[in-house]
């Protein structure tokens, strides 16, 4: 994908951004993209979020994550007794455990993406605005097949993607989810931007949509049968989609 893909984008070392005037205009990128089905996608609240998982935020520090490093997938296998069965609980590998523990809250080195780009873009805009209020929520596109092929030769480690084969989350079929595994303290932008120094290839994707369009996002993305009852297949989701039918007019 060469620099001119995109109008108005800003692109260097492998990495693209674009701002959109209106969250209309994500049809014109998803329109670009669909000769391109190497790019998996995730939805971010806030423009200035890092890509990062969840256990950077907690850990913080290298120094702290080092001394519960050997402990980390034990200690939460062995709180896992008696709340799953015994035989999926010792069945289950790392990964597939990880998977489970996001699912449910558990701070881990993934991170959810899923291969609908319009799926992405109900993330980003499914809560309301933050505050302070960001001005532009983000869908962010990575290029699969070029990250592989360079993480199988990175020193140290690069990043893996990961689709749990095990059941027992039923959201991740329907969102179509898989996760990325890559460096703690390392976010994906700043691993691209270093992996891909002087690339002409858009890596990684970033599209910004004003936050403003919230409601007619979401609106739209209803009437694509993109809404909490066709991506949260339980009573959460049930109950969140009425409560976006008394937020949202005509939704």
């Amino acid at each position: 994908m060469k620099r001119s893909f995109f109008p108005q984008v800003h692109q260097e070392d492998g990495v693209a951004e674009t701002y959109l005037k209106s969250w209309e205009g994500f049809h014109n990128v998803v329109r670009k993209l669909l000769h391109h089905p190497s790019y998996v996608f995730r939805g971010q609240r806030d423009f200035k979020w890092l890509l990062e998982p969840s256990l950077t935020r907690l850990v913080q520090t290298k120094s702290r994550w080092k001394a519960y490093e050997g402990k980390y997938v034990d200690t939460f296998r062995q709180a896992l007794r008696g709340r799953i069965d015994d035989a999926i609980l010792f069945s289950l590998n790392e990964p597939e455990l990880l998977a489970i523990g996001q699912h449910f809250g558990l701070a881990t080195p993934l991170l959810d993406w899923c291969t609908s780009p319009y799926v992405a873009l109900f993330f980003a805009f499914e809560q309301p605005d933050g505050r302070p209020q960001s001005p532009y929520r983000t869908v962010a596109a990575l290029h699969e097949r070029f990250i592989a092929g360079v993480s199988d030769a990175t020193e140290g480690g690069g990043i893996e993607f990961f689709r749990p084969t095990s059941g027992f989350n039923k959201r991740l079929v329907h969102q179509g989810g898989l996760f990325t595994r890559s460096p703690l303290f390392v976010d994906i932008q700043t691993w691209v931007e270093e992996q891909f120094e002087n690339v002409d290839e858009a890596i990684l994707i970033k599209v910004h949509i004003p936050s403003g369009n919230r409601l007619e996002c979401l609106r739209g993305l209803n009437r694509m049968n993109i809404n909490h009852v066709s991506l949260f297949p339980d009573i959460d989701g049930s109950s969140q989609f009425c409560n976006l039918k008394i937020e949202i007019t005509n939704y």
